[in-house]
């Protein structure tokens, strides 16, 4: 299977946020610790996706990684 638990090569590629659901509810400890979670990745995850189709397109996900390196001190990205 090629690109891991999320990818899905009859589609786009990888799967979007409805489509990749909990399969193990107990992953990062107590369901509440995975509620948490899961409110924190939907809010960053919706900052992001600007167009609301459930997936973050290119400029989407550049944005998303420029954000993380600048909190990082590090440059933007760059696309050849």
């Amino acid at each position: 299977m090629r690109g891991g638990a999320n990818y899905n090569e009859e589609l786009t590629g990888f799967l979007s946020r409805s489509q990749q659901g909990s399969p193990n509810k107990n992953r990062f400890g107590p369901p509440a610790v995975n509620d948490i979670i899961d409110t924190l990745v939907m809010q960053i995850f919706n900052k992001y996706d600007k167009d609301r189709n459930g997936y973050l397109d290119k400029t989407e996900t550049l944005k998303l990684l420029d954000e993380i390196l600048i909190n990082q001190g590090r440059p933007k990205t760059t696309i050849s």
